[in-house]
């Protein structure tokens, strides 16, 4: 299960079956939001620590499919150790993951849709996700944005305007309640997308399992 739940979310993107695409031109206005996905483009992410040491890239097919009335924009993922296709999604200034989950007693995989950035809160605010059910388990993304303005340096390029946001992976447990499985610091970039994410299975202060570091990116 550990690493089902960490490639869930170490690229942000999963490979998943669940639904079939639609042919549909993505969204042009999208080259200038939280994530862009105007056809051809690409981001070229590095994953590191723990079990994890390679490199992915994901590239903007131009399709989309739509999973309960959030339209998602479908990419291709190659490299890593699978190759598949990866959802993100916007709704009302909201950004979604469409992701691959595992129930928390058999490992049996289930969807989750995350979301991880809504771009009209301001710093300290929060918001709540249902994230999806499966095996008689339901998940939550709960997200948090905690800075706007950032400036940080990322596999040996400079960002301004960097937005941090984390997201907590928790499972709603019969008779026990809400377990916390995973913290997700997100930092943002607009015209670009997500340039970095950081995995703890503890709060912030214990070392990130895996960090994820855009090293290369082209927007058509």
């Amino acid at each position: 299960m550990k690493r089902s739940v960490l490639f869930l979310l170490v690229f942000a993107m999963a490979v998943t079956s669940c639904k079939k695409s639609k042919d549909d031109v993505s969204n042009p206005e999208s080259r200038d939001s939280y994530q862009p996905v105007t056809t051809g483009s690409f981001w070229k992410y590095k994953v590191s620590g723990g079990l994890f040491n390679y490199e992915t890239t994901a590239t903007a097919t131009g399709k989309t499919t739509t999973i309960n009335g959030i339209n998602y924009n479908i990419l291709t993922s190659t490299g890593g150790s699978s190759v598949g296709e990866g959802y993100y999604g916007y709704k009302d200034g909201k950004y979604y993951t469409r992701v691959a989950g595992v129930s928390p007693n058999t490992g049996a995989s289930f969807d989750l849709n995350m979301l991880y950035l809504n771009e009209n809160a301001k710093p300290g605010d929060t918001w709540t996700n249902e994230a999806g059910q499966g095996n008689g388990f339901s998940a939550k993304t709960p997200g948090k944005l905690i800075a706007k303005g950032l400036k940080m340096t990322v596999a040996g390029k400079t960002y301004t305007d960097v937005i941090h946001t984390e997201v907590i992976l928790q499972y709603v447990l019969p008779e026990i309640g809400v377990m916390n499985t995973g913290y997700y610091q997100y930092y943002i970039v607009k015209g670009v997308g997500i340039i970095k994410i950081e995995f703890r299975t503890e709060d912030i202060d214990e070392d990130p399992l895996s960090i994820t570091e855009l090293t290369d990116y082209q927007i058509k």
